[in-house]
Parts: C-alpha cells; sequence; structure tokens
C-alpha cells in the first residue's frame, strides 16, 4: 500500500482504466495485477480512512468510479500516523478536493458555501490537471463531461456578461458518443455541434471560440449572439477526444435563450434553421425562395428574413452552395491511404521517370494536429539542377482552404528571371505595358499541409534542402540569398532554422495591403472622419479653418505613405535605418498605437554584427546600438536586382490552376494528389518545358527592345536609352543629363581604382514636365545623390544634413523624395562588389557589374539608366547604331 501511495500522486485515481496503472501492483500477493489488485487495494485504502470511492454516470450503460483521497487535515489520527510510518509525504493528501458531482446547486447555497465541485469549479484544482491527479489519462480527461472533470473554463471577452449571469448553473450533456462526421479540426468540431444543436431545434447563432488544444483531443466554446438573441444567456461547449477506440464527443449547455431578433448582417439562420434547410443541397442550382421557406415550414419554422435577404441568399445558396465550398471530410486514414499510391520509397531511378510523375516523398506527417505530405516530380528536380553555382532566390506561398478540411497546398520556387520579354507595367500609374525581362518562377516541392505552422514549413524546408543536395547537386543552405514570404510567423520562425544567413523578403504587397487600413484608423484621412467631426465642422464659425484642420489630418497620413514607399526603395540598409529613426518620434507624436503598431508587425532593430553577415553595414547613425530593419525593404545593395516583386509571381502563378484544384477537391476530397497529377501532366509539364533542355538566367543576357526605344516609356514618365542618348552632350553652360561621381569605398589606399566605386546620376523620371532624358544634373546634386549611397555612420549624418534630408532633427520628405525617387545612380566598381560578402564567398560572379538604383531595376535587373551608361562605354550589346531617333510631330523640316 505504501509503494501505491507513493506512486500514485494526486487527488485521486480513475478505478476503470487500470491499464496505465497496472505496475505498482505486479508485487503484490494474491490475484494477478490489474483491475482485481487495483480494487483490492482501493478498498484496504477506503477501510484505512484514506478516501472513498465516489461514482459518476457518464451515460445509460458507462459508469466511472473514481477513487478520491481525503485530506491530510481531515483524516483520523490513526491514518496520520499510518502514513508517517509509510513514508507518504502529507502534501500528496493536500487541500480538500472534491469529487465532482451531477446534482444542481439548491437555492440556499451560497458563492461562498458552494461546494467546489459544483458550475463554479474549484480554483484549487480545475480542469485536466485535477482530472490527471485524479489517475485519469489526457484521453479519459477529454471523454469527460466538463461538469465531471470541474474544469472552470474561462469566457472570451464578449460572453463576459453571459458568464456571470450563468456561472452557478451546472452543465448538462447534450450529446456524449461517437460523432457522424471526421472532427480533426476546430471547423469541423464547430459544424459537428451545430448539427446536434440543430437536430435538437435550438434557436441560437453561435460564435465559438478556440480552446484548449491539446494532441489528444480539443475543446471550443460557444456563446450565442447577443445581437441575434437578445437578454441570451447561453452557452454551449463542444470537446473531442481522440482515443483508442476513436474520437468520442461531447457536448454541453447550460443556460437559456432570450427573445430572437430579426436577422442583421451575413448571417441569417439559427441552428435549427440551418438544419432544416441542409436537405436543400440535393435541388442545386436550382433552389428558390418556395424551397426555403416550404423546408422552413416542414420543420415548423417561421421564416424570419426579409424578402431581400431571402433572395441573396438564394443567389449565394445556388452559386457556391455547401458541396462548392470546398469544406468536405477528409479523415487521416484517406490521405493516408491516397498517399500511399505515389509515395516511392527510392528516387534512385528518377531520370528515367515521365517528368511529370508525382512523387510522394516517403515518411509524411499525419496527426492529429498536424499534416505535412510533401510531394515534387522529376520534371521540378532536373530543372532545379540548372541553378548550380548561381545564387537562389526562393520563393514560398500557400493557398489556403482550397482542400477539404480547410487544408492547403505550400509551393517552394525558384524565383529566376524570364529567358524573354513579357508584358508588364512602364510605371506606376499602371496606364502603359511595354515588353521587358520580369521575374518569374519555377516550382521545386509542393505540400498539403493544415497550416503554415512552424513545424510544417521547418519539415518543407528541410525536405527541399535534402532533395536538392542528393538529386540535384545544390547546396541550398549556401545557395539561398533570399526568402520571399509573406508575413505567415511560421515560415519566418522555420527560415531562421533551416535558412539563417538567408535575409527575410516580406511581400510588400501583403504589408501595404494589411497595414493601410490599420494606419488609416490611426491616422484618420479626411474622407474617414466620423458624424460628429461633421457636426463640428457645420457648427464652426470659420469653415476655412475646418478645411485646414481636416487638410492636416490627410496630410499626416500621406506623409506617412510616402515615408514607407520611399523607404522600400532606398538603395542601403543605412538609408532605410536612417529615415525610420527619424521617422518614428514624429509617428508617436502623432500617433503613439501607429508607431507601435508598425514596429511590432513590420520592424525589428538588428544589431551591426548580424547585419555585415550579408550587408555591407559597418557602422550605426547618432550613437545607436542596432539599426532598424524591415522585411520589405526592397534596396538595391541588399536585395538582388530583379527580385524585388517578391511573392508576387508565386501568387499569380497560383491563381490560375487554384480553381481548378478546388473544384475536383469538392467532389472528391481524397483525390488531392490524382488532380495535381493530372495538372502536371496537362499543364506544367508543358509550361514549364520539362522534356526541353533549359537554363535559368540569374539576369537578362541582353537587354529588351522597348527600353532601347519605346512611346509607351515616354507616355509613363520614363525616357528610353536613345532619348538619353541623343540629349548627353554638353550644354552652352557645361551642363548635362548625367553626372559621374568617383568615390573611394574601399579600405585602400593610394592610387589606381582598386576599392574605386564610379556612379553616374541621372534623373529617373520626368519632373516638372520636362524628362528625365533633357534634365540636366547639377554637380552638387549628383555629389550628393552618390554620397548619400556611398557613406555611413558621421559621414552619412553629415550628408543627410547637407541635403537638408535632416533638419533639426526632423525629416524632410521633399528633400528626401529628391534625391532617393527623383533621381537614380548606375553604380559600378568596388560597393558592387562587397554589397553581398556570402554571395561572393561561395560564387565567382555574384551580380551583374553595373546597378542601378532605379525602381525599375529593382524590379526588372534592368532599365534604359544602365542601358545609356553602357552605350557611353562603348558596349557592344548596347549599341545605339540603328535605332531610330524620336522626331517631332508634323511636317518634316527641309533637309530632314
Amino acid at each position: 500500500m505504501a509503494e501505491v501511495l507513493r506512486t500514485l500522486v494526486g487527488s485521486g485515481w480513475c478505478a476503470e482504466w487500470t491499464r496505465r496503472c497496472g505496475p505498482p501492483f505486479r508485487n503484490l500477493p494474491g490475484p494477478m495485477w490489474g483491475a482485481a489488485a487495483y480494487e483490492e487495494v482501493m478498498a484496504l485504502l477506503v477501510e484505512r480512512g484514506l478516501g472513498e470511492i465516489r461514482e459518476q454516470r457518464l451515460t445509460q450503460e458507462q459508469l466511472l468510479r473514481v477513487f478520491v483521497k481525503g485530506a491530510f487535515t481531515a483524516l483520523s489520527q490513526e491514518a496520520k500516523e499510518a502514513l508517517k510510518d509509510m513514508g507518504v509525504p502529507s502534501w500528496s493528501f493536500g487541500p480538500p478536493r472534491h469529487a465532482a458531482t451531477t446534482e444542481p446547486p439548491t437555492s440556499k447555497t451560497t458563492a461562498k458555501s458552494r461546494p467546489p465541485d459544483s458550475a463554479g469549479g474549484d480554483k484549487t484544482g480545475s480542469g485536466p490537471i485535477q482530472c490527471r491527479e485524479r489517475g485519469l489519462s489526457r484521453n479519459e480527461a477529454k471523454a469527460l463531461p466538463a461538469s465531471s472533470r470541474g474544469e472552470a473554463e474561462e469566457a472570451s471577452p464578449d460572453a463576459v456578461e453571459a458568464s456571470r449571469v450563468s456561472e452557478r448553473e451546472p452543465w448538462s450533456v447534450v450529446f456524449h458518443g461517437e460523432p457522424v462526421e471526421d472532427v480533426a479540426t476546430y471547423t469541423s468540431l464547430w459544424q459537428a455541434a451545430e448539427r446536434v444543436l440543430g437536430e435538437r431545434g435550438d434557436p441560437g447563432m453561435y460564435t465559438f471560440h478556440e480552446k484548449n488544444l491539446k494532441r489528444e483531443g480539443k475543446s471550443a466554446l460557444g456563446i450565442c449572439n447577443k445581437s441575434a438573441c437578445s437578454g441570451c444567456t447561453k452557452q454551449v461547449k463542444a470537446s473531442v477526444c481522440f482515443a483508442e477506440k476513436g474520437p468520442l464527443l461531447c457536448i454541453e449547455e447550460k443556460g437559456c435563450h432570450g427573445k430572437l431578433q430579426p436577422p442583421s448582417g451575413g448571417r441569417l439562420w439559427t441552428c435549427a434553421e440551418a438544419w432544416a434547410l441542409s436537405g436543400l443541397d440535393a435541388k442545386r442550382p436550382r433552389v428558390t425562395p418556395k424551397d426555403v421557406r416550404d423546408a422552413l415550414q416542414a420543420h415548423q419554422l417561421q421564416v424570419r428574413c426579409t424578402n431581400t435577404q431571402l433572395r441573396n441568399f438564394v443567389v449565394r445558396f445556388n452559386r457556391t452552395g455547401p458541396s462548392q465550398s470546398g469544406k468536405g471530410n477528409l479523415t487521416l486514414s484517406q490521405v493516408r491511404n491516397a498517399a500511399m499510391d505515389y509515395m516511392c520509397e527510392s528516387m534512385e531511378a528518377w531520370a528515367t521517370w515521365n517528368p511529370w510523375r508525382l512523387v510522394v516523398l516517403p515518411c509524411p506527417t499525419l496527426e492529429v494536429d498536424r499534416i505535412c505530405v510533401v510531394w515534387t516530380c522529376p520534371g521540378m528536380l532536373r530543372r532545379a539542377a540548372c541553378l548550380q553555382g548561381k545564387v537562389v532566390k526562393l520563393a514560398v506561398d500557400a493557398k489556403q482552404k482550397i482542400v477539404a478540411n480547410e487544408y492547403g497546398i505550400v509551393t517552394v520556387s525558384f524565383l529566376v528571371s524570364s529567358a524573354t520579354p513579357s508584358k508588364t507595367w512602364a510605371g506606376t500609374k499602371h496606364t502603359k505595358s511595354i515588353d521587358t525581362h520580369t521575374a518569374t518562377q519555377e516550382p521545386f516541392i509542393q505540400a498539403l499541409v493544415n497550416s503554415e505552422s512552424e513545424a510544417n514549413m521547418t519539415q518543407i524546408f528541410t525536405e527541399a534542402c535534402n532533395l536538392a543536395e542528393r538529386y540535384c547537386g545544390l547546396d541550398l543552405r549556401a545557395q539561398v540569398w533570399q526568402v520571399h514570404k509573406d508575413y505567415a510567423k511560421g515560415i519566418e520562425a522555420s527560415r531562421r532554422k533551416v535558412f539563417p544567413y538567408a535575409r527575410p523578403c516580406d511581400d510588400y504587397v501583403h504589408m501595404r495591403r494589411a497595414s493601410y487600413k490599420v494606419l488609416q484608423k490611426y491616422l484618420p484621412t479626411k474622407t474617414q472622419r466620423t458624424s460628429k467631426d461633421k457636426a463640428k465642422k457645420r457648427a464652426s464659425p470659420s469653415p476655412a479653418r475646418a478645411s485646414t484642420m481636416a487638410a492636416k489630418e490627410e496630410e499626416d497620413f500621406s506623409q506617412l505613405e510616402r515615408v514607407i514607399q520611399i523607404s522600400r526603395e532606398v538603395p542601403t540598409v543605412q538609408m532605410f535605418d536612417a529615415i525610420w529613426q527619424l521617422a518614428f518620434p514624429w509617428l508617436r507624436e502623432k500617433s503613439a498605437a501607429a508607431a507601435e503598431y508598425l514596429q511590432r508587425t513590420y520592424f525589428q532593430q538588428v544589431p551591426t554584427e548580424s547585419l555585415q553577415k550579408g550587408f555591407r553595414c559597418n557602422a550605426t547613425l547618432w550613437g545607436a546600438d542596432s539599426l532598424w530593419f524591415g522585411g520589405f525593404w526592397g534596396g538595391i545593395l541588399g536585395t538582388y536586382p530583379g527580385s524585388s516583386s517578391g511573392t508576387q509571381p508565386l501568387e499569380s502563378f497560383h491563381s490560375y490552376w487554384q480553381g481548378t484544384i478546388k473544384a475536383k477537391a469538392r467532389t472528391s476530397p481524397a483525390d488531392i494528389f490524382g488532380s495535381m497529377q493530372d495538372l502536371f501532366q496537362k499543364d506544367w509539364a508543358a509550361r514549364f518545358a520539362w522534356d526541353e533542355e533549359k537554363k535559368f538566367v540569374t539576369w537578362p543576357a541582353r537587354s529588351a527592345d522597348a527600353l532601347f526605344n519605346s512611346q509607351s516609356l515616354r507616355s509613363a514618365g520614363r525616357s528610353p536609352a536613345r532619348d538619353f542618348w541623343e540629349h548627353r552632350e554638353k550644354r552652352l553652360c557645361g551642363n548635362r543629363n548625367y553626372r559621374e561621381v568617383y568615390i573611394r569605398t574601399g579600405d585602400t589606399e593610394g592610387a589606381g581604382m582598386e576599392g574605386m566605386t564610379t556612379f553616374w546620376v541621372l534623373q529617373s523620371r520626368a519632373h516638372d514636365k520636362v524628362t528625365a532624358a533633357e534634365a540636366i544634373v547639377l554637380p552638387d546634386v549628383a555629389e550628393t545623390v552618390a554620397n548619400l549611397i556611398a557613406a555611413e555612420g558621421t559621414q552619412l549624418e553629415k550628408w543627410l544634413a547637407k541635403g537638408g534630408i535632416v533638419r533639426e532633427g526632423r525629416l524632410e520628405l521633399g528633400a528626401l523624395q529628391k534625391y532617393m525617387h527623383r533621381y537614380c545612380a548606375v553604380l559600378e566598381g568596388h560597393l558592387v562588389q562587397v554589397s553581398w560578402p556570402r554571395s561572393h564567398r561561395k560564387l565567382k560572379k555574384a551580380v551583374p557589374g553595373k546597378l542601378c538604383t532605379c525602381r525599375e531595376f529593382l524590379l526588372h535587373a534592368d532599365c534604359e539608366h544602365v542601358l545609356f551608361i553602357k552605350a557611353l562605354q562603348n558596349d557592344p550589346t548596347a549599341s545605339m547604331q540603328n535605332i531610330p531617333t524620336l522626331r517631332p510631330r508634323g511636317r518634316k523640316r527641309k533637309g530632314q
């Protein structure tokens, strides 16, 4: 008995499941150890006055018997002496703990006198911990109703009032048994709960909150929507555990409904109404409003919505319908069986297979809370081998909720430059297009996942590295320079693990789409002013003053927008840090919440030592010990040429094929691998030319013809290289459309070009109705632009002040936009070669010989400015011979 008390600690143990409690009874005399020995020892403990056995009926057939220890202070003196002689510590019989009861509290029970096992819960030992102390495993604890566990759940903020009203009311079990459908995800758990409630005619609209995610199961708390049910205190608790005999679903409820309100917003139907309408799917797409009314009346329910709401529902239902939602049920065994048909233990003979053959990699992860099945094909492996000895840019994107159970497909691709020019926008206004080289993607591996969690993404990245090393001759951990992604935390955490030296390139479009409305809320624009503000304006005696205040509000938001846009394209990480060191104090004055939101979500402070591993960064500004860094920054001396588009090539690639997969996943959720196999064979094999020999180009081998001479460029505010060439000669005053600046950026001293960087400064686009080719570049402007790029530390502070970008500790946006946006610089020499120190240690030629700071070069790895400088240097690839010259419109002059 002493061995039992020392081994089985806790307030009590379950007598029903003795399999896990067998080992302490092995050496006991008498019957075989197990259930009989357990019952004999428990009876002996009760006889000695150390506790009692209590019974809890779960169902009509299932009775749970629990041995509960007595409190040490309530034990008899003989029992205490016996424990002392056996060497059992007194703390194992801690404070009083009561077993659960299904008896509702009487009306005389007060909050202070109420037993801890009532609906309020015992705060000294409630929840799963208490169940484990009683000897229950986690699975068994999850199978019990919450009232049996003594679990005191904390309600969501929206349910505080309902919790206060019904906190003394016990939970009543609505359903306890095997679920009809799969409940592996939270969504399916909520759907199962609503189905059970709908069958019972529950007139509630519940909002479920995720709670208590465990490996063996999960639970969720549902609160009835008060806007739909006035004065409602109804709560629903749904829990599921995954035991050896299968999943067990338990649904409990307490509280009562209030007065049902007319439906408003996007959600129309209660649980009972949704259950009544569940049979309409067979009639889709020919469901009419009369069908809806008849289905409700068949269940003795009235139509509460308006005719307009009903018509809109019917239109949406016929268009999408439950069978088109892409949320069908998909069990783990179905995923496993479907994957086994395409799994291959050995890929040694992959080179002889069809290039479109889908191959599922061995050892997929198929668990209740994590799904990750990785696949590739020989065509992808063959194409990846073309990246040997090159800089690799990975693009990662997931399309969620396109497969059953809301599973998604993650695609890992290589970001490369297109071999031939293609249509793209010529300017920021997206009004003119030209043919030029763009960033495109080549898929490498894909994976079926339940979420973009760190574990899933780490597995995907690791499999990619192993595949590339074994079959493609690539060392991705060394060659990957950038990982282009969105702001999913799991992707960033796995990047740090697998590619710690690759810089994160967070997609700028995702950043602006997510932050725009949030920043508008903190810095409201003129169009967002509230009705109270408008009333003040009407009552103001000075309309001019009111309009000035509105303009000031709009100016704050527009200034922040300009700061974000300009900082994204500044060429160096030091300039990016300088801008935000000055912008954040200003933003805190305007809105501390906006500054905190940006810093918390999109920025991090990185010490110089860490940045030196990937960038040229030797000093900080204004005595700071770190630099501000944002993943959306795409400056040319920190982002590979042509890759500033981020994940957008992969996003657009996903958009065309995910509709096909969605349609097939609806009708046959388990056939996801067969659907992808058909896509590989019928579409991707030809699209990516897996049968052909092909080489990747890191940057364009030849400039696009549109950069030489194009009217679309002129219409977009840019000047083609031919226009720069025509206006290259010095004017009478000695000025011209470019300036050449030499700066020693290396540590070497002395004569010669070693350690020197050459800057050609030009105007990047039209300004004040003067084209970029016709504009003159003054010497002081060229010197300032070049030094803002080359300088660091105190020297950069000096040039920021000299250029008027910093005045009295504040950022001057006009000067910043002039030097960093209106003008651009073509770089050649030392600074170009030291910008990527890690890549140069691995590769012979990591980047092109000339770089440009303009936005177009960031996107396409080519621009008219680089082409013009090559022509000045008599580069045969940029010859301006035989390029037609733009002539003014109208009658030709005599002699022309």
